[in-house]
């Protein structure tokens, strides 16, 4: 996990050395792992050419499995599961980043991006051609491209996003920068001046002095 936030804090860093902008975008999956669309599972192991045993074995370990609704002390009648995985199983995170393993070649090869578990960050760093002007117009048009893909996949692999806890951020050292809002297929992505990503909080100047002040209130 420590990598990974490096990795993305460098990315970032690289573009406020050079005096420009990134946009980064962290997407949350609607209860992500009780979504896992068992077809698709066993379509995308089929095409990573996943041995028969362990496809059977994963069938036998998810397939069949039942479940209640209780409330105080009254029982609903026991409904078959058709997806999801066993709720804090140590296999769980890795049936579903293997179930995810082509989300990231959905978008452009140009942006850095990264799952953890359920967790998805994406970095779109601007083009050396593009002049101040241009900078946050063509940054938030390629989110808008990001979101379209991410929506497009998520359709199809039933596998829904959660739109009120996805947000993205631009992150500069320019004073207060106008930034348009970011509305794609009929949702609207909120944009905020920092954010929390695997533990730690990001402020749009990487400054860092949120996540110490969270640190200082906490001892």
């Amino acid at each position: 996990m420590a990598m990974r936030l490096v990795s993305i804090i460098d990315k970032i860093g690289q573009c406020l050395a050079l005096n420009t902008a990134a946009a980064a975008i962290f997407v949350d999956f609607k209860t992500a792992f009780n979504q896992l669309w068992y077809k698709g599972l066993w379509l995308k192991l089929y095409k990573l050419d996943c041995p028969a045993y362990l496809l059977a074995w994963l069938r036998n370990y998810l397939v069949g499995r039942s479940a209640y609704i209780e409330l105080k002390e009254t029982k609903s009648t026991a409904f078959t599961l058709y997806k999801g995985v066993p709720e804090g199983s140590r296999i769980g995170p890795a049936i579903f980043i293997v179930y995810h393993y082509d989300l990231l070649n959905c978008m452009s090869l140009l942006h850095w991006k990264h799952i953890f578990a359920d967790d998805l960050s994406i970095v779109i760093s601007p083009s050396a051609t593009w002049s101040t002007k241009e900078l946050i117009p063509n940054l938030v048009k390629q989110l808008k491209d990001v979101i379209s893909s991410l929506i497009s996949y998520a359709t199809m692999w039933k596998q829904p996003i959660n739109f009120q806890k996805t947000n993205w951020t631009l992150f500069h050292r320019q004073v207060s920068p106008a930034i348009a809002p970011v509305i794609c297929k009929g949702y609207t992505i909120p944009h905020e001046t920092k954010v929390k990503y695997l533990e730690t909080i990001l402020d749009s100047k990487l400054s860092f002095s949120s996540h110490i002040d969270y640190i200082e209130s906490k001892i």
